[in-house]
Parts: C-alpha cells; structure tokens; sequence
C-alpha cells in the first residue's frame, strides 16, 4: 500500500521515489525495496500510503489441528475455494490456521462459516471470533514469532514445499515457532536453542 517515499542516502543526498497518487507510480519499485531493507540503504523521512476504509465487519475464522500435514493440505484446498479472505495464515505450534474475512456483515458471515465448514471436513476444530477477541488472537499472532530473543529467518518457497520444510524444521532439533502466509508459501521461523544447532539448521533450510 505504499505508493511513495523520501529517503536520506548514505552519503548524504535526498532521493525521491514513487508519488502521491498511484497513476504516478511507474519504474522500478524503489518504495518496496527500502521498506525491505530495514534501514540498511537509507532512511525513510516521508512516506505516502494508499488507503482504504475499514471494513464494515470482521469474522476470524480458526481452525486446529493434531498434525501439520493435515492443516497443510487443508490450506490448500482452501486456498482455491471461492472465498475471498484478507488474511490465511499458518500457526506453528498448534498447528492452527487463520482465515479473516473483512467485508460486508452479510458476506464475512457467510464467506466465515463456509470456511469453518471446509475446515471441519478436513478434521479441524474450529471457532468464529468476532469483536475483542479477534483483536486478541491477531495481536497474539503477530507477537508469536518476536516475543523472545531469537534468530529469525524469513522462508520463501512454493505452498507445495511447505510439508517438506516443515518436516525438515522438525528434524533439527532446535525449538521452533512459524507464522505465515500458507496460501503464498512464504513463513518467519523463530528458531531457538543452541547455536550450532541453530546454524545447521539454517544451512539445511
């Protein structure tokens, strides 16, 4: 959503990419690339965002499961179903997965319990959560992987390569903890344990 920015380089200088508006936006996509590189390359001083209304109404869905491999393929059979959610992600330990529609009251009810429904034939437990509570689990979520000191890495892959480096992740030995986007293949592992294990398991990934 960021369509614009002001960056002081290194040496110095003010440079400027982006715009105001998104027609602007043409050439290489220099807003994202500075964002990504978590000040490494400059320092954003300004920048212009494209924005959108809240939602009339929110539904979370979540759905747990014994077995990774199981909310793995679940997610994949979601993910081409005819729901349109704004966020599916992947919750390890759990394992759990998280499907939130933002819309109308009517559709995100509707869209909300046919994905609780897909992921009970799939042998999930599931449950709706709305207002505070889905707050919570959100806030939860995206605290899960940067509570606690740790090295964390950020795997991109193919959604179908998920249960080989889920299984890889498990034979390490190291604690580990994902969160993700399931249906785009990519996770932030936190790993956490002893060094030389944290580093071989890194280079196996």
């Amino acid at each position: 959503l960021i369509v614009g920015i002001e960056v002081v380089l290194a040496d110095g200088r003010i440079a400027r990419a982006g715009g105001r508006v998104v027609k602007n936006v043409a050439g290489y996509d220099l807003s994202r690339l500075f964002c990504g590189s978590f000040g490494s390359l400059g320092v954003i001083t300004s920048a212009t965002f494209k924005l959108a209304p809240i939602a009339a109404a929110s539904c979370t869905v979540v759905g747990r499961f014994n077995r990774i491999g199981d909310a793995l393929a679940a997610a994949r059979s979601l993910a081409i179903a005819p729901l349109t959610p704004s966020a599916f992600e992947l919750q390890v330990p759990g394992p759990a997965l998280l499907v939130r529609f933002e819309t109308t009251d009517n559709a995100a009810r509707q869209m909300s319990q046919a994905a609780a429904a897909h992921l009970t034939s799939a042998g999930a437990v599931t449950s709706l959560l709305t207002g505070d509570d889905e707050v919570r689990l959100w806030d939860a979520h995206d605290r899960l992987v940067w509570r606690l000191p740790a090295s964390v890495v950020k795997i991109s892959v193919l959604p179908t390569d998920l249960p080989s480096i889920c299984d890889l992740l498990a034979s390490t030995g190291v604690e580990w903890t994902a969160v993700g986007r399931v249906a785009l293949g990519v996770l932030l592992v936190r790993l956490q344990g002893e060094q030389e294990k944290i580093v071989a398991a890194i280079t196996g990934l």
